[in-house]
């Protein structure tokens, strides 16, 4: 499953990670936040606090997150990240 938060941010609080967790069909939480510094320091602390799995999705390209690397590759170029 993944966390959308609306902002990397967000404080997660514990029952919703649990709700989150419960509904998980592999019991695994997952990150994708901005490849910036305060993206990636949210995901660190996601991690540590909860276990959840950050994905640093742009972190070999040069875009921050998945809209930039639409505009700076192109739509297909993200699928196919995805796909592999």
């Amino acid at each position: 499953m993944f966390l959308p938060a609306a902002s990397e941010t967000v404080v997660l609080p514990q029952d919703i990670y649990d709700i989150l967790k419960r509904y998980s069909l592999s019991g695994k939480i997952f990150t994708m936040f901005d490849t910036d510094a305060v993206g990636i320091k949210s995901a660190k602390q996601l991690q540590e606090q909860f276990g959840t799995i950050p994905i640093y999705f742009t972190s070999n390209y040069k875009s921050k997150d998945p809209s930039d690397m639409v505009k700076d590759y192109s739509y297909k170029k993200v699928l196919t990240h995805f796909d592999s």
